[in-house]
Parts: structure tokens; sequence; C-alpha cells
């Protein structure tokens, strides 16, 4: 998985630059993306989540959101989803990494502090533009419902009788940020890597 990864990193720093106004969903190669900095939060945040089994058997994708914190530092904070709650507020931008996974780009809400909440910045995407993330993205993702189809078995007070109803405890928004961190650009140079939970 190293090798592939090292490998997907040096495919992704030779690509050519791509406008984000093109047919291209919102592709994006910036200068950032050249980055060794960009490389090396990357790798360190997929190999975290591979090696928890959050991103596996070609399943999930990698939110970026960038903001500037309450002490006016640089910060990045990486989520990874198994589930298609990104169509909730479609990324006007993404980036790719072959073979590994789609990195969907955010601005975040600057003077936050340390992130924790993961707000992005609302996109306005239109309908072609989520629709063409979808198409990109695929089945690197599973669906959510759109209905609670859980149900739980409940006994009847007044009779011997027991009868399925729609579990009440079951939300489609919810999710776990486990697996979030935020890597801190310190004045001096430094990066300071936060797990919020």
């Amino acid at each position: 998985m190293k090798k592939r990864l090292i490998t997907s990193f040096l495919f992704l720093l030779g690509l050519g630059q791509l406008s984000a106004q093109s047919s291209n969903c919102g592709f994006v190669f910036d200068k950032r993306f050249r980055d060794s900095t960009f490389v090396a939060t990357t790798y360190d945040y997929l190999n975290f989540v591979i090696q928890k089994g959050v991103i596996r058997e070609g399943k999930g994708i990698v939110m970026l959101t960038t903001y500037q914190d309450e002490q006016g530092r640089e910060c990045w904070s990486y989520k990874a989803r198994v589930d298609d709650r990104y169509l909730d507020n479609p990324p006007l931008q993404w980036t790719m990494i072959p073979n590994i996974t789609v990195i969907l780009l955010y601005k975040g809400v600057d003077g936050m502090f340390g992130g924790v909440d993961g707000r992005e910045v609302k996109t306005n995407a239109s309908p072609e533009q989520a629709k063409c993330l979808e198409t990109l993205i695929g089945d690197r993702v599973y669906k959510r419902t759109t209905e609670n189809k859980r149900m739980i078995v409940l006994k009847d007070q007044n009779k011997d009788e027991y009868r399925l109803v729609p579990d009440p405890n079951v939300s489609r928004y919810t999710g776990n940020d486990s697996d979030n961190i935020i890597y801190v650009f310190e004045k001096d140079g430094k990066v300071t890597k936060v797990t919020p939970y």
C-alpha cells in the first residue's frame, strides 16, 4: 500500500494545471499540490485512515477544508467519508490521487476555534456540478437512504402482540468524525497535528 501511495503521489505531482471552470467538474491542480507540505500532510492522513480501516476496498473519499483559525494560522482539516453526505454541500473543486481516493476541496469558516465542527462555507454548487461529482465518485461511497428503513419490534401494551415500527433513534444526518485530523501551520513553520475527538 505504501508503494502505491508513493507512486500515486508522484503521478499527482506530475499532472498539469487544469481550470476549475472547464468541463471537468471542478478539477483543480494548483501550486499547493506540488508543495511538499501538502504531499506530507495528505500522505500522513491517508496512512492514518487506511491503517484505521476507514478507507478500504475502494470505498472512501476525503474532504479537505482549509481556513484560518482565531489566531490567524492556516489550518487544513481532513475528514474521510464513506457515504454521500458531501451532496449536502457539493464542493466546487476537487483533486484526485489516482487509484487511492478523490479529495473534495472546501473553504472553511475563518476564525473558528480549532475547526472542530468542520463547518464548510456553503458552496451553492449547481445541480450539474453535483451530478458530475456523483458520476466521478461513483461507487467510492455508499448512498444514504432518504427514509428511515431501520425497524424495531415493539410490544403492544394492551395486547400480547408485537409490531414493527421505524426506529426513532436513527438519523441520516449524523456521522462519526473520529477520523478528523487538523494540521495547523504555526508561524514558525512547524506543523501541529490536532485530533479534536
